[in-house]
């Protein structure tokens, strides 16, 4: 986890919030009334930014390298069958499992502009100033390099440049120490796995009971996102003898080795062994996680050196690989918030956090840490944990009583934060003091990988369920989903219930005669989006969908409505049918003596 770093500037701060526009790729209609967009090269801008940066590092304009941003101005489309023709290309370039993911939710085409590379020609011109290339990403439409203040001005200089800003960078904060929690090594023989002290943390949450059934997360792909992973550990063997570790990668040094290498400090693969064994570890009489049989890729993306600043776009690329692989369930225990303030964690705003909700698009359950600010000066959730489409898992101990350090909600735009909890008070994993050896380790970090589990689970028992149903029924069958509060959002997760779940619209459900539930999933979406309104009784019923400025661009229905489930789309199109950019939109529902709102992004 992260703490807050005073030694962040206005001026970073404003440059991280640009991205914004560029991820939803601007307000203005793209040409032709194509889904795709030119952004201008605008030296102006691109002159504010390079003054920026100076402003953020501290120091005068240098040789040394600098951290940066190039977002690129299009994607070399520059009609509609340039987009149609890469559009098809990437659509054939997908994997298997991506495209069996994409499927379930897809209604047309399986991708999107967000999914076209970055052209290997503007990379090139970057790479030729001299700057140093790290990461691309599609999604961002832009490449992470290192590059001195000279090389800077050149890549400002580019005709494809659209804007240069800083990659985000902050420190961490150890995991919270917290009172050892009891258990007994003895099982009763009423569950078909032998546990140890990892049944009360399973139990907790209907885990044992779904492997009584049949679940494991057999066939379900799981990528942790962590600092590293010992995988010599014992817990991991049935995962690598049966070939179920499919891909693993460094995004720090850049290789295929995920575990602890020269030139990484010895703590590097602890947080990330403590995570993945509590998700899908198994040894006999010691530990199982939830998701035991499920395939994983596993993904290095944070450095642990004290030396060393935590960096996002490390987290960026892991989460667009993920994507590339097919993954249907990301768990990260990784947050982000030194370089923000609470204003920031508006499910908007940081980059991160916008990744999560494009990986959410894309059909992959995001399970992630709300934080173990609760105490600290913070007080809040940490990105990406304040996304629309995450799921952010807070922390109880064993007696279902919120953790002092889990991250309080609500996200500054209001909604209910976390979502919900799981055990993260010594709970029990792998540890890499040896081959063998176990321990309780404390911290949303922990309570996080218990729900990813879970997720896959039901995933496994619903393969043709959207992530959103997914996250829904595990929201709304948690145990006080009728009184959420900002400490343990909807409650502690009862995976069976979630099971067993039929698919009820969103939370929070209004009261009776109130009016309905709405939903739009997944959430940012590309058109056409899903729509559900559940109507507790029958009534009139006005849908329309708003700009952000207020003005009305679509009325969807209008007249009596029956009670129960309605299911429409949106497709992302105006009363003219010209295709709406993509930003931020508002679903209004209006009955007689009630209106509703839901926001909702629009990505193409």
């Amino acid at each position: 986890m992260s703490r807050r770093f005073t030694p962040c500037s206005l001026a970073l701060r404003l440059a991280v919030l640009a991205l914004v526009p560029t991820v939803a790729h601007g307000s203005d209609p793209a040409p032709f009334g194509t889904p795709w967009r030119i952004e201008a090269h605008d030296p102006a801008r691109l002159g504010r930014d390079l003054a920026r940066l100076t402003s953020a590092s501290a120091r005068p304009a240098s040789a040394e390298d600098e951290l940066v941003w190039v977002l690129f101005t299009d994607k070399g489309i520059r009609s509609d069958g340039d987009f149609a023709r890469a559009r098809a290309q990437a659509e054939a370039a997908l994997t298997k499992s991506a495209r069996e993911r994409r499927a379930a939710i897809a209604d047309g085409h399986l991708v999107d502009y967000l999914d076209l590379p970055v052209p290997a020609d503007y990379l090139q011109a970057v790479a030729a100033t001299g700057a140093r290339l790290r990461h691309p990403s599609r999604w961002l439409n832009a490449v992470s390099v290192q590059a001195t203040w000279s090389e800077l001005q050149a890549i400002a200089a580019l005709p494809q440049a659209s804007r240069v800003l800083p990659v985000a960078r902050g420190r961490r904060s150890p995991l919270p120490d917290s009172p050892p929690e009891p258990f007994s090594s003895a099982q009763s023989g009423t569950h078909l796995l032998s546990y140890g002290p990892s049944l009360a943390q399973l139990e907790e949450l209907q885990v044992a009971n779904a492997h009584d059934l049949g679940y494991s997360g057999d066939g379900v792909l799981v990528c942790m996102l962590d600092t590293g992973f010992f995988k010599a550990h014992e817990s991991f063997d049935a995962i690598q003898m049966s070939g179920r570790l499919v891909a693993e990668r460094d995004f720090i040094q850049g290789d295929l080795n995920t575990q602890n290498q020269a030139g990484d400090p010895p703590t590097q693969h602890n947080h990330g062994t403590y995570t993945w064994s509590a998700l899908g570890g198994e040894m006999a009489g010691e530990l199982y996680g939830p998701a035991y049989g499920a395939t994983f890729a596993i993904a290095k993306t944070e450095d642990v050196s004290d030396e060393t600043p935590i960096e996002e776009d490390h987290w960026l690329a892991a989460s667009e690989w993920a994507d590339s692989l097919g993954a249907d369930v990301i768990s990260s225990s990784l947050g982000y918030l030194d370089w923000y303030e609470y204003s920031d964690m508006d499910g908007n705003t940081a980059v991160t956090t916008v990744a999560a909700d494009i990986a959410a698009s894309r059909n992959i359950v995001v399970a992630t840490a709300a934080g173990n600010e609760g105490m600290s000066s913070w007080h809040y959730i940490i990105a990406p944990a304040d996304g629309d489409s995450v799921l952010a898992v807070g922390a109880v101990n064993s007696e279902n009583e919120v953790a002092d350090f889990s991250s309080h909600g609500p996200s500054f735009d209001g909604r209910t934060k976390p979502e919900v909890v799981a055990r993260g008070v010594s709970t029990h994993c792998a540890t890499t003091l040896s081959k063998s050896t176990y321990g309780d380790v404390s911290g949303t970090s922990l309570a996080t990988p218990l729900v990813g589990g879970a997720a896959a689970l039901v995933i496994e028992a619903h393969p043709t369920w959207s992530a959103w149903r997914v996250r829904q029924a595990l929201i709304r069958t948690a145990d006080t989903f009728a009184t959420p509060d900002n400490r343990r959002g909807y409650g502690r997760i009862r995976v069976v219930d979630a099971i067993n779940a039929s698919f009820v619209g969103i939370d929070p459900v209004p009261a009776p005669g109130v009016g309905p539930a709405l939903d739009v999933y997944p959430n940012p979406f590309a058109p056409p989006g899903a729509i559900a309104v559940e109507m507790p009784s029958a009534g009139p019923l006005a849908l329309a969908i708003y700009g952000a400025d207020g003005r009305l661009v679509r009325e969807l229905r209008k007249g009596p409505a029956a009670s129960g489930l309605m299911q429409l789309r949106w497709d992302g199109r105006d009363a003219l049918g010209r295709p709406l950019p993509a930003g931020v939109y508002f679903l209004k529902a209006e009955g007689l003596e009630w209106s509703q709102v839901k926001k909702l992004v629009l990505s193409r």
